[in-house]
């Protein structure tokens, strides 16, 4: 198992959301700031994770030099506002943005009205429950197997599944069998099959993952779901709301 990644009390409050994305999950939300709030006390950034520059990335991965290092480049529409979507999969509230319009999120990109990016972050590895839980480590074990996926063609499909059985339990985690399932679940067999297998049970993009956890710690991301288009900061919510985001967007292409 990696090690479980040093948190800032910076990254490990909760970010809240608005009115439309939690009325059914209030009680999860109330339970879930009392406890990382406490966590986010006790912890220290003092060992921040360190960056590897040589570290293995799967394809459609930004390298380190740009405003968005380490991300996962879901599409590239020159000249079209940028989303960069940072996401913990262990995250609930990420699920529930998932949910919401993660398939308008990605119609935007496909219609190649927006860059959409990635950017995962591992921060709830190190939280009370998955400390507790059966399968520690699930945040960097889910993003390397996500890597994997990549490289199979099936990243975006990948991405979905894992939000779409995301544990109800906060901090139950995915098994490596349960990971490696998903992995066909999505349709990647045979040889390809092969290769994630390969891929994931070598940890190949262990270093990629803690490099894109170094990045979220670096620039003080206050929690999880974050959005930013075009550089700019968006709620939840709006992030949530297809119609408002679509509107967003319109008004940063202009």
């Amino acid at each position: 198992m990696s090690e479980i990644p040093e948190v800032s009390a910076e990254a490990s409050a909760p970010r809240k959301s608005g009115t439309g994305l939690r009325m059914g999950i209030l009680g999860l939300i109330l339970l879930t700031v009392i406890g990382i709030a406490v966590w986010g006390l006790m912890s220290s950034s003092a060992n921040a994770p360190k960056v590897d520059p040589q570290a293995a990335t799967p394809t459609t991965i930004l390298d380190g030099s740009g405003k968005t290092p380490w991300g996962v480049e879901y599409n590239s529409a020159p000249g079209k506002p940028v989303l960069a979507l940072w996401e913990d999969f262990q995250c609930p509230f990420c699920s529930q943005l998932e949910l919401a319009n993660g398939v308008g999120i990605q119609a935007l990109a496909d219609a190649g009205k927006i860059t959409l990016i990635w950017r995962p972050t591992v921060f709830l590895d190190g939280s009370p429950a998955s400390q507790a839980g059966p399968n520690p480590n699930s945040s960097v074990r889910a993003t390397m197997a996500w890597g994997c996926a990549i490289d199979a063609g099936k990243g975006a499909e990948f991405h979905t599944y894992l939000f779409a059985h995301q544990p109800a339990k906060e901090g139950t985690g995915w098994s490596d069998d349960q990971l490696t399932t998903y992995a066909s679940d999505v349709g990647i067999t045979g040889s390809a099959l092969d290769t994630f297998k390969a891929c994931y049970s070598s940890r190949k993009y262990e270093s990629w993952v803690k490099n894109s956890y170094a990045a979220f710690e670096s620039e003080g991301v206050a929690g999880t779901p974050a959005g930013f288009l075009n550089g700019t900061e968006l709620t939840p919510d709006q992030i949530a709301d297809p119609t408002v985001l679509a509107e967003l967007v319109s008004k940063a292409t202009n």
